[in-house]
């Protein structure tokens, strides 16, 4: 078709509609190879459109096209697809199929509507695996020119100054009946999509230019990207190898066999020559292995769940090696390989996994991509809000949900709605799982990808059913490989200024990843029928993007910080973002029907900024008494660290707590641990309080079923008795207090002497683990401790 004004309007009611392209004539076929501005002029009038209304399916082929390459400038110049600025497809069950990349031409009058019927889907056809991309362009150009470098005219990276679409409220409105499969879509204005079916392997891209905008993806079923870890359940686990066929010392565990796996024809006919010492047998082993080393970081099992997972896809050669049992050298008593008196080794054969485990591994692993590259994303430019509604959500490698304000990241800048954003905050992220609340299956996974708002907005996230899960236990050795593909941090967080709240109706487990606010925002993380588990922790450094307008004096739009667990932080560079938080926001965890776990990964509230200002809180609640549920907090070696803390459960607490105000811990059946609080140390349990309390201003410890710990205060009372100093071996409070105090007195000194001083703490701040930042806090607490 051609059209350079007007409307086309090609319907087929009872048929398909293939389109090869929409041609502008003065676009496509105006001067060629002259490097001027009237070369492939497109002269589309703002309002031009195409309809296509199809019975069956809309086919946009795009392909073999005449005269669209310049082979004057560099030989390898092609004209994109482009469309008229509005462009409006409805068609039954055979749905809309891309076939190739179409972009519509930018206007400030342009709009796009896709509806589907009968189940029709929204996807890519052409060459399997294809993902084809629909584009509404938003560039301030009018010709097209091969661009020796920036941005190509007319593409996705290439943006007018002032956005092209302010002042149009109309929406982009998607609505499919079916799937929407292997389609990327970019919008210029607030879109609403929604799918019947499920969501698989796309990606979204938009932009909110005018304040109050909201965008939206509603998916009925999944929203799916491909992920590299593809798991079977074992019925047996995985039995250890026979202590004859381990080396000396060797550790033997799942992964042993892999390694120490020969192949099975190598092995029988290599021959070890006549007269060779025992002690250089082993030496022969690297000519016959099988793997070594090479599947250490392909494979992941736990013996636990009895769940074996495989990293990437699988090679044939993998597949059937493994399909057999496998062939292992057997040991002597002396540690050497035992060699028969033709010169071969002496083997066994092993059931490492059955075969069926195998295939049906194999085949859940095809296509899976490297756990470094990314599929796709969900990404919002500008202010509003974001809503992403599915019945699960599986991110698999995908980059994740992402508002970024005015940022530019993944390959798209937001930088022309910097005006925009000088008065609104970034886009709101608002995802909800609405999953059958009887579920029991984990409704949001992202064990690589990441839900944040990068220039301001808050993140919110609901799962009606099921739990989530924000990481994985066999990602810690690998995030830093994954972070590197784009400079992104994973987890769930803020980094300007905004809150983030996360509710579900089952667990909530952070594994390897975070939860936290980098700027100030407050944290609210709350399971209604199970437990809130901080995760494994790591000790890696994650960059933390930070896109606003005002930050003019930042190098870089990130910083590095370590952080895994549930986190609230000041930004290390604050005062280079005008308008940034001075001190950490709150946390929040409340598990009313569960237990709430430090783990490995901890609850930290810290000012990387250097304020030490008194009023962010931590607040733990685990149980409930008028639900009659008992619930834990264990707080671990990793512990909670903040300013004031506030801790209730109705069962246990145990496990490490700083605070650099009061501490307030309520436990209806015992404590046990350590506590360290700036302020006064507030204890009661329904049993006995034990381990070492010390509060620089005093401590209050009463247990109904005793009091044990070694208290240490200016002012000390036990069980409600006077209060009296426990600072130095002559101190004679209550009969518990005074057989502690010499004890928790040199304990405490010891601590203190051991830390590092306050500078060195503070060229450090950025280089430690969250496990390892206990000694930075005692350090503010010895200097509020009166002499003794």
């Amino acid at each position: 078709l051609s059209l350079a004004t007007g409307s086309w309007n090609l319907d087929a009611l009872n048929g398909n509609i293939y389109l090869q392209e929409v041609r502008n004539p003065n676009g496509v076929f105006n001067t060629l190879g002259t490097a001027t501005t009237a070369k492939h002029y497109f002269d589309y009038n703002p309002a031009a459109a195409v309809n296509l209304v199809a019975g069956d399916g809309v086919y946009l082929t795009g392909s073999s096209l005449p005269r669209t390459s310049d082979t004057i400038v560099n030989n390898v110049s092609y004209l994109p697809v482009l469309l008229p600025p509005s462009l409006s497809i409805s068609a039954g069950s055979g749905g809309v199929v891309l076939e190739n990349n179409f972009t519509l031409f930018p206007s400030a009058l342009g709009g796009l509507q896709i509806t589907t019927t009968d189940g029709g889907n929204f996807s890519s056809g052409g060459l399997a695996g294809s993902v084809y991309k629909l584009l509404m362009s938003d560039s301030a150009q009018t010709h097209w020119f091969k661009a020796n470098s920036g941005a190509q005219p007319f593409s996705d990276a290439d943006h007018a100054v002032t956005p092209v679409m302010t002042g149009n409220t109309v929406p982009v409105l998607i609505n499919i009946d079916g799937n929407m499969e292997n389609v990327v879509l970019q919008t210029s204005k607030q879109t609403q999509l929604s799918v019947g079916g499920d969501m698989i392997n796309c990606g979204f891209y938009g932009e909110n230019v005018n304040a109050g905008d909201v965008t939206s993806i509603d998916v009925k079923g999944q929203i799916s990207n491909p992920g590299s870890f593809n798991y079977v359940s074992l019925d047996q686990g995985i039995q250890n190898l026979p202590a004859s066929d381990l080396p000396l010392d060797a550790v033997n565990n799942w992964q042993t066999a892999l390694t120490l796996a020969v192949d099975p024809a190598l092995v029988a006919s290599l021959q070890i020559p006549a007269g060779t010492d025992p002690s250089q047998y082993a030496s022969y082993l690297g000519q016959v292995r099988l793997f070594g080393n090479s599947l250490q970081s392909s494979f992941a099992y736990d013996p636990t769940t009895k769940r074996l997972t495989f990293i990437g896809s699988m090679p044939a050669n993998v597949l059937s090696a493994l399909s057999q049992p496998l062939t292992v050298v057997r040991y002597g008593p002396d540690g050497n390989p035992l060699v028969d008196a033709s010169g071969h080794f002496v083997t066994d054969t092993y059931n490492w996994v059955d075969a069926t485990k195998i295939q049906e591994l194999y085949a859940a692993s095809q296509g899976a991509p490297a756990l470094g590259s990314a599929s796709g994303g969900y990404v919002v430019g500008g202010t509003g809000a974001f809503d992403v509604k599915a019945s699960s959500i599986s991110l698999g490698n995908a980059y994740g949900i992402l508002s970024l304000g005015d940022g530019s990241l993944l390959g798209v800048d937001y930088s022309n709605l910097k005006t925009l954003l000088q008065t609104q905050p970034g886009a709101t992220i608002n995802v909800t799982v609405a999953q059958d609340p009887s579920a029991t299956v984990t409704s949001l996974e992202m064990p690589s990808s990441t839900i944040a708002a990068l220039g301001g907005g808050n993140v919110n996230i609901l799962s009606t059913g099921g739990s989530m899960d924000l990481g994985s236990q066999y990602l810690v050795q690998f995030e830093a490989q994954i972070m590197s593909r784009n400079n992104l941090g994973l987890g769930i967080y803020t980094s300007g200024g905004g809150d983030v709240n996360v509710t579900a109706q089952g667990n909530i487990n952070i594994d390897s990843s975070r939860i936290a606010t980098f700027n100030g925002g407050n944290i609210l993380i709350e399971s209604l029928i199970g437990d809130v588990n901080a995760g494994s922790g790591g000790n890696v450094a994650i960059p933390v993007n930070v896109f606003s307008p005002l930050a003019t004096s930042l190098a870089q739009p990130f910083e590095y910080v370590y952080a895994n667990g549930i986190v609230a932080q000041t930004l290390v560079n604050a005062a280079a973002v005008p308008g940034s938080a001075t001190v950490p926001g709150n946390i929040t965890v409340i598990a009313d029907r569960g237990s709430i776990y430090a783990s490995q990964g901890g609850i930290l509230q810290e000012a990387l900024n250097g304020n030490i200002s008194a009023g962010p809180t931590i607040t733990l609640s685990a149980g409930s008494k008028d639900l009659g549920y008992v619930g834990n907090i264990d707080l671990g070696n990793s512990g909670v660290i903040g300013g004031t803390v506030n801790l209730s459960a109705n069962g246990n607490i145990t496990g490490l707590v700083i605070s650099r105000q009061n501490s307030t811990v309520n436990a209806a059946q015992s404590f046990s641990g350590t506590v360290l609080s700036g302020g006064t140390a507030n204890l009661s349990a329904g049993g006995t309080v034990s381990g070492t309390v010390i509060g620089a201003t005093g401590v209050n410890a009463s247990g109904a079923g005793g009091v044990s710990a070694s208290l240490l205060g200016q002012n000390v009372s036990v069980n409600g008795g006077t209060a009296q100093s426990t600072l130095g071996t002559s101190a004679t409070a209550t009969s518990a207090s005074q057989s502690a105090a010499g004890t928790a007195s040199d304990q405490a000194q010891q601590q203190v002497a051991s830390n590092a001083s306050g500078d060195d703490l503070q060229k450090k701040k950025k280089k430690k683990p969250l496990v390892r930042k206990m000694s930075r806090v005692t350090v503010i607490l010895s200097s509020t401790v009166p002499p003794q």
